[in-house]
Formats: structure tokens, C-alpha cells, sequence
């Protein structure tokens, strides 16, 4: 059975403004720009402020990715990019998020299966800190465990959350991406390497394109 409800699409990891309008102008709701070194799509700050633009003029909310970064970083990098969503990795940078500011929306990261944390202990721990300060209201993102091939689509014994906003991640692609709809009805939908070309760095526009009709599809 389809879900029905429109799906939130996000094209993560863009490192050309190009490539971000042109993933923007194909219908993707959020473009996520990566700001950590560790990984390959790290861009520097002059090159997010161009990719934050072009996406911003394609239409879509830009999303800046940090892991295990300092609520300073976050918060200059945000603001002078004109960035209006911070994705959350690792807990120094996922426990500062009631610090920054009101207008600086929040997706916060939970990777399924951890051995060093509780998913649960983590969203009681969220849902603690927002019953404080229910202003500050985040949108999750569940992803696989840092290590797990991100080709790899595990999420079968998957349970998610029946009273929040949150998106599915970790390998998904234009093939397996309306399956994961279908069963596990998320909020959004979250890919980076299931649409790039072979350096798995730049974006495949076709790809893209395949998985936002696919995603439109069944969200229909």
C-alpha cells in the first residue's frame, strides 16, 4: 500500500552549484551541503556560499551537514551562508542544539544499531530537552551506522517513530527508495551516493530525476 502524503525529498553531499540548482529545479526539497572534513564531499566556506545560493534560487531549503563540530562553527557557517537547516552528527554537535539560535531549524542524526548509544535513549533524551523547550522542535534522520556500505539497504527490522518528523537514510537509491516508502512511511527521504556518478562525489542528474519520480510515485 502507498502512502498517502507527499514525501520530502533531500539531495545530500552537493559539491557544484550547478549541480545543486539543476537537483533543485528537478523538484528536491532540500539540498544538503557537507561542511565536515571528514568526509569526500567536504566543501569549503566560499564554495557553500555559492552552492547555498544555488539552491536557494532552484527553490530548495539548504541543509549545512556538521559532525562532531562546535556550536560556533555551526552558527557562523549558517548564517553566512544563508543556510536555514543544520543536520546534526555525533553528540557534541546533536547536544548543542538547544543553544542555537530559534530561527536555525534542527535535523538531528540517530544511527540505527550503535554500539556506543541507544537510538531510544537518545530520542527520550530529545524529547526531554523539547518538553523544556518547545520552540525547539527537530527533524530526525535515521541512518545507518558509520562503517555500513552505504549501498547496503538494512533497514527490514527497522521500527520508526509514530510521533515525529523525521527521514530515512543510509543507501537508498532510485531502485530500492519506493520500497522504503511503502514500508516504513517516513516524513522524508534522504540520498547522496545512490545518485552520483562513479567518483561518488559529483551528482548524476539522472539519477536524481529517476529518484524524485520515484518517490513522487508512490507518495501519489
Amino acid at each position: 500500500m502507498s502512502p498517502k502524503k507527499s514525501i520530502y525529498t533531500k539531495i545530500c553531499g552537493l559539491v557544484s552549484p550547478e549541480e545543486a540548482f539543476l537537483c533543485a529545479k528537478a523538484g528536491a526539497q532540500f539540498i544538503g551541503i557537507i561542511f565536515s572534513r571528514h568526509s569526500i564531499r567536504q566543501v569549503g566556506f566560499s564554495q557553500g556560499q555559492e552552492i547555498s545560493l544555488a539552491a536557494r534560487e532552484g527553490g530548495a531549503k539548504v541543509v549545512a551537514v556538521f559532525v562532531e563540530q562546535e556550536k560556533e562553527d555551526i552558527q557562523e557557517i549558517c548564517s553566512q551562508c544563508a543556510i536555514s537547516y543544520a543536520q546534526l552528527h555525533g553528540n557534541p554537535s546533536r547536544l548543542t542544539y538547544l543553544s542555537l539560535p530559534t530561527n536555525l531549524n534542527t535535523i538531528l542524526v540517530v544511527e540505527r544499531f550503535s554500539t556506543h548509544s541507544s537510538p531510544h535513549d537518545f530520542l527520550e533524551q530529545v524529547h526531554r530537552r523539547e518538553k523544556i523547550s518547545p520552540e525547539k522542535q527537530s527533524v530526525l534522520l535515521f541512518d545507518q551506522v558509520k562503517g555500513e556500505k552505504a549501498d547496503s539497504f538494512l533497514w527490514d527490522n527497522f521500527s520508526p517513530p509514530a510521533d515525529a518528523f523525521w527521514f530515512l537514510a543510509g543507501g537508498l537509491n532510485p531502485e530500492n527508495v519506493s520500497q522504503a516508502i511503502c514500508q516504513h512511511r517516513p516524513w522524508g527521504v534522504d540520498v547522496c551516493s545512490g545518485v552520483t556518478i562513479s567518483d561518488r562525489r559529483h551528482k548524476d542528474i539522472d539519477k536524481v530525476k529517476q529518484f524524485l519520480d520515484q518517490v513522487r510515485k508512490v507518495s501519489s
